[in-house]
């Protein structure tokens, strides 16, 4: 989002600028922000920055067999239901990284099969055969993670 100026022909005497920058767990956090004041050093001694919301929490949940036992629970549940897993880091976030950042390992899944990508988009929808699955996917899958003995 960009602020400033009060019409096109005239130098606006303040300028800000906002991104929202999606950062893979794989990052190194402090290096990035390092980049981040380079460029403001080499824009002039007035260019500052500042985050409204910094998440340093780079822990990743294990999802390798054998390793995690509300993974293994998780993927037997999935393979249970015949559903092939994609192990992926998503470039969205989301509620998740709540309880990331309280030290809780946690996983993200989503039952949308062959649904177009349309999250917080115009005309998003789901279909209704997929929404049902879904609730049966979830039928299998929340007691089996639920059930997990350590």
């Amino acid at each position: 989002m960009l602020k400033g100026g009060v019409q096109f022909n005239v130098v606006p005497c303040e300028l800000y600028a906002g991104f929202d920058v999606r950062i893979t767990p794989t990052e190194n956090l402090v290096k990035f922000e390092e980049m981040i004041k380079a460029w403001c050093r080499e824009a002039g001694d007035d260019v500052t920055y500042e985050f409204k919301q910094k998440g340093m929490n780079q822990e990743m949940t294990c999802v390798e067999d054998g390793q995690n036992p509300w993974w293994d629970a998780f993927s037997a549940a999935c393979k249970n239901e015949n559903i092939d897993i994609d192990r992926e880091v998503r470039p969205s976030s989301t509620d998740v990284r709540y309880l990331r950042k309280l030290g809780i390992p946690a996983l993200s899944f989503s039952p949308m099969n062959r649904t177009p990508i349309l999250l917080h988009n115009d005309n998003e929808f789901l279909n209704e055969d997929i929404f049902l699955r879904g609730i049966e996917i979830y039928t299998s899958i929340i007691p089996a993670v639920a059930n997990v003995k350590i």
